[in-house]
């Protein structure tokens, strides 16, 4: 899950990344962590003097870092332009296991 939200105070874009235990182990937790900091890294898409928040979720450690990044790349492009994901993502029940 992708989170932005704009900030009234000029400067460069934050991120923050959150995983929770339901992930997986430290190891994972921290693999998950460094390829969404990366992408961020990389990334000139988002706008400046904004907060963005990545929820990892459980089975994204275990993403390549090709199919990582093309997923915060759809999540990205759909929170900028508004949108909360497909129809069929609306329709699905959230993992709360």
């Amino acid at each position: 899950m992708l989170l932005l939200a704009p900030r009234e105070a000029p400067g460069p874009c934050r991120l923050g990344v959150v995983a929770s235990k339901r992930v997986g182990n430290a190891v994972a937790r921290n693999r998950g962590k460094r390829r969404v900091r990366e992408w961020f890294r990389e990334n000139s898409r988002v706008p400046s003097a904004t907060d963005l928040v990545v929820v990892l979720r459980v089975g994204a450690p275990a993403l390549s870092a090709a199919q990582t990044e093309a997923e915060l790349d759809q999540a990205l492009g759909r929170a900028l332009n508004g949108r909360r994901g497909t129809p069929a993502d609306r329709g699905r029940p959230r993992d709360r296991g």
